[in-house]
């Protein structure tokens, strides 16, 4: 599970794209809070990697159920908000999105809607000049 830092819109260079890419969680997940701090799931991604992150005045035994109930919790609302949204996590809408910024690179075109038309993941876009 390796994600790259979100852009800022300005430095994504699209509004609209970058709108699209944060809806469809590419970015995600960004980190957690645990041991009353922020961890980067990208370098956490298990129970006993976030564990080792703890302050060392945690005992290990705490830090490891600690580091499980936080990512049980995160893989549940995770599950949730998929079951909500089926776009979120959806391979496809991840696909559309960079076959859109390659586009906008490429043909100088900007993909400037990405609507959701129902949940079953249809979607329209269209570009404009840049």
């Amino acid at each position: 599970m390796t994600h790259s830092r979100e852009p800022s819109p300005d430095e994504f260079g699209c509004m609209e794209l970058h709108s699209a890419a944060v809806h469809a969680e590419i970015w995600s997940p960004g980190a957690v809070i645990c041991f009353g701090m922020t961890l980067a799931l990208d370098r956490a991604e298990t129970s006993e990697e976030m564990a080792s992150w703890a302050p060392a005045e945690i005992p290990q035994e705490v830090a490891l159920e600690e580091a499980r109930q936080v990512l049980a919790e995160y893989y549940e609302a995770r599950r949730l908000r998929m079951q909500e949204d089926p776009l979120v996590g959806d391979l496809r809408y991840t696909v559309l999105i960079v076959v859109a910024i390659l586009t906008c690179e490429v043909s100088c075109f900007k993909f400037v809607d990405v609507l959701r038309l129902s949940h079953a993941g249809i979607m329209k876009a269209h570009t404009c000049a840049r």
